[in-house]
């Protein structure tokens, strides 16, 4: 029989670039060494007959593969054998299996779906249900084979909505993950549509949460493009960028003084008589709102106001108007009224920034405390910190993905103006 020493020291003459090596005590079991890309190979072959022809089974490589373990493959396939089985058919059936189940993920059906789909249907529709899959369906299900699917993925799914506190998408989203399972179902895939299975009206609940309208977060770079080419007083594009990024209301935000800020301790107070809850509410600051904060100073700090009224326009105020950023919004193209460009509005962001900061993982209690509201029932009951730490934490991380794709956005517009001179030469 073989000895590990044996198999340590089984060699390959020169002129030969495989052999086996065989031993008749082995019931079958041989061991082929030969010659690969990074040296010498050894692993170990089951030979055996089935239904008259004569059959090879691999069983791994050595030493990958102990030859303890090598034989008891070996007696387990030996046993398979006895029963008129096929190892080495059942292993290629396997392999097959694997290959259409790896082809068939819940992305690679749901993208042939939506190729056949989408003929005929309004851009805005084809848009929304791309959306869903990639913002929603993707980040759970993407690599996972359809046809492993169960009832407990859906169940996470419809976990998952609630956490992102989106009730009105919700039912839109499984609405979306069902017309897959159609195409699935139809196509064989699948034995049924595991979306119909379940009672999904019963797991989505309803959150009192506010929708605005805002942007997706894949279009976060084009929007920042559109930010950096669109003019407007300098106040208020500072105005937007830190809206965006502490994700405060624009009320509170309009209001806010010098006097409010410490930019040496990194903390952002909002009165309480700003606020809506009339709660005072403070709020930490990362790198990038400190510097723009920095730079605003140049613009309005020689007034209380971080952002006041211009004068040149004609405005008559002590602080930019509530519709002052709406306005930029619009003039950059988010109105609602442009192709490809989402409906944005102010208040949108606050849910933009939640969406965003829960997909990766910081809880409904963090992203609430961070909007500012208040818990109401238990959750109001046992509240004892606001968090500030941790939301120093999410809050560096909301805005150094954000902080990315202006980058991103500025180097495209660079990209894209060198294009442009080179096409003129």
């Amino acid at each position: 029989m073989f000895t590990v020493k044996q198999i340590n020291n089984l060699k390959l003459p020169p002129e030969k670039n495989k052999m086996r090596f065989t031993d008749l005590d082995e019931n079958g079991l041989s061991v082929v060494v030969r010659k690969t890309a990074k040296g010498i190979g050894k692993y170990f072959v089951l030979r055996y007959t089935h239904a008259g022809k004569q059959r090879e089974l691999n069983l791994g490589s050595y030493p990958k593969l102990s030859l303890a373990q090598a034989r008891a493959v070996r007696d387990e396939a030996l046993s398979d054998i006895a029963k008129g089985l096929d190892p080495a058919g059942m292993k290629q059936q396997q392999k097959q299996q694997a290959r259409e189940a790896a082809a068939n993920t819940f992305c690679a059906v749901a993208e042939k779906w939506f190729a056949t789909w989408q003929h005929g249907k309004a851009e805005k529709t084809r848009r929304n249900h791309q959306s869903r899959l990639k913002n929603h369906l993707y980040p759970l299900f993407e690599h996972t084979p359809i046809a492993e699917m169960k009832r407990s993925d859906i169940v996470r799914l419809a976990e998952s909505l609630n956490e992102k506190g989106i009730s009105g998408e919700a039912a839109k989203i499984m609405q979306t993950a069902s017309m897959v399972f159609d195409y699935a179902a139809s196509a064989g895939l699948v034995e049924l549509n595991l979306m119909r299975a379940v009672n999904t009206s019963v797991l989505l609940i309803q959150h009192e949460t506010e929708h605005q309208p805002t942007i997706r977060p894949s279009e976060t770079v084009a929007f920042f493009k559109a930010f950096i080419q669109c003019g407007g007083e300098p106040v208020t594009r500072y105005a937007l960028l830190l809206l965006v990024l502490t994700a405060m209301r624009n009320e509170a935000l309009r209001l806010a003084k010098w006097s409010d800020i410490d930019l040496t301790g990194r903390v952002w107070l909002f009165p309480a008589e700003n606020m809506k809850m009339k709660n005072a509410v403070k709020i930490p600051l990362s790198d990038w709102a400190v510097a723009l904060l920095k730079e605003l100073h140049t613009h309005s700090g020689h007034t209380p106001y971080l952002f006041p009224q211009s004068k040149r326009g004609g405005g008559q105020g002590t602080v930019i108007s509530g519709a002052a950023i709406g306005r930029l919004l619009s003039a950059m193209g988010y109105d609602g009224k442009h192709e490809g460009k989402s409906k944005a509005v102010p208040h949108g962001f606050r849910s933009f920034m939640k969406g965003l900061c829960m997909e990766q993982g910081y809880s409904a209690e963090l992203t609430e405390q961070a909007l500012a509201h208040q818990p109401k029932g238990v959750d109001k009951a046992y509240m004892r910190s606001d968090l500030f730490e941790r939301r120093a934490e999410m809050m560096a991380f909301y805005s150094g993905w954000l902080y990315e794709r202006y980058r991103q956005a500025e180097r495209e517009l660079a990209e894209e103006q060198i294009a442009r001179l080179q096409a003129k030469l």
